[in-house]
């Protein structure tokens, strides 16, 4: 009996045509309070946790809501995100080092240091970067 109720209501739920019917949050506590206090219910139990199961649904549903907002704002940033990242990238390039034909090969060696260890930090800093990143997700 609890899992064809449990069933039925959230086939409600997941129905947006049902759900403008169906009771929301406060309506559920509020009714979970009142089954609470009828202590002589035969099937109090059976009621309470049918209710309570309701309102893990209705949150969960609001949850993934919230985060299908945040995955569509993150989409439809997407191409103002890589537009900025791609100018970034080219004002890098543009302001890389020029090699002189007249370097002497220790200037050079100096130069490539420079540029290896700047390159090995920019790469620190991005998997710093990736790991915060993968962190708040």
């Amino acid at each position: 009996m609890r899992s064809i109720l449990l069933l039925l209501l959230s086939l409600w739920l997941s129905s947006p045509a049902f759900a403008a019917s169906l009771p929301d949050a406060s309506q559920l506590k509020q009714q979970l309070e009142e089954i609470k206090s009828a202590k002589s219910s035969p099937s109090q139990a059976e009621q309470i946790q049918t209710i309570e199961a309701a309102l893990n649904f209705l949150s969960e549903r609001d949850e993934s809501l919230e985060r299908a907002a945040q995955y569509q704002q993150v989409i439809d940033d997407f191409p103002r995100l890589a537009r900025e990242l791609r100018q970034q990238i080219a004002a890098l390039s543009d302001s890389g080092k020029t090699v002189r034909n007249n370097m002497s090969s220790a200037e050079l060696d100096q130069e490539i240091l420079q540029v290896s260890s700047q390159l090995l930090e920019e790469g620190r800093q991005a998997r710093q970067e990736q790991d915060r990143a993968r962190g708040n997700q």
